[in-house]
């Protein structure tokens, strides 16, 4: 009776083990109108465009370290609050980029730009990725909204224009200070067209979510922005 039971308990214990990971992140969450994908990644579909945004994890900054385009020629990696934004142009009209700041307990946190260093040398040589290649807007070349997919060797280069032509994706990142994960946050993007304005927001949250299985992603309804 007794090996019968341990033989049971060691099959649980493999059953769980098999099962979906559970992995603790901070980044977006998830809403009626936001799709979190993998646990770090949200995105939003609008009439005017879509939306992904990713908190780079140390997964996130080893793979861009591995790419001739992000590639630095320092060690480590920044502790900052840092973000991977693509946007694709939906409309049929072009479309800027206003604003892109985080909002902490009804704090404006703007993008760290490491002013307090001489010149862009710090940013570019600090890291073992160049802050000043990541901070450029890249077109992207794939459809791609998941970072380790995305391959910016090969799949993107770069978008020298300041709006964004219709039916283009682009992809950029900025990075914060850090913010306090037990106060309510957003991330904010706003898209401009002459005078009309609309802000995107994304919720933030530390959160703990499973690994779904390859391909396993729900497409949600457009939002309409008021």
């Amino acid at each position: 009776m007794k090996k019968l039971f341990m033989v049971i308990l060691v099959a649980a214990m493999q059953a769980f083990a098999c099962g979906p990971e559970t992995v603790r992140a901070f980044g977006p969450s998830g809403s009626y109108d936001v799709q979190v994908y993998m646990g770090s990644t949200g995105i939003i579909r609008t009439e005017y465009c879509n939306i992904s945004l990713m908190n780079i994890d140390s997964d996130g900054w080893k793979y861009l370290a591995g790419t001739e385009t992000f590639r630095g020629r320092g060690s480590g990696f920044p502790s900052n609050l840092s973000f991977c934004i693509m946007l694709v142009n939906t409309w049929d009209r072009p479309l800027q980029i206003s604003r892109v700041e985080v909002l902490s307990g009804g704090q404006l946190v703007l993008p760290e730009t490491f002013s307090f260093s001489k010149g862009s040398e710090y940013a570019e040589n600090r890291y073992a990725v160049n802050l000043c290649e990541l901070w450029k807007t890249r077109r992207m070349l794939s459809g791609n909204v998941i970072l380790q997919e995305v391959d910016f060797d090969n799949e993107t280069i770069e978008y020298r224009m300041d709006y964004v032509v219709p039916g283009d994706s682009i992809v950029f990142f900025r990075t914060f200070k850090w913010i306090r994960t037990d106060i309510p946050a957003k991330f904010r993007i706003g898209i401009k067209y002459h005078e009309i304005e609309k802000v995107i927001d994304f919720d933030l949250s530390r959160f703990e979510y499973y690994e779904p299985e390859p391909g396993e992603i729900n497409i949600l309804p457009e939002v309409r922005l008021k």
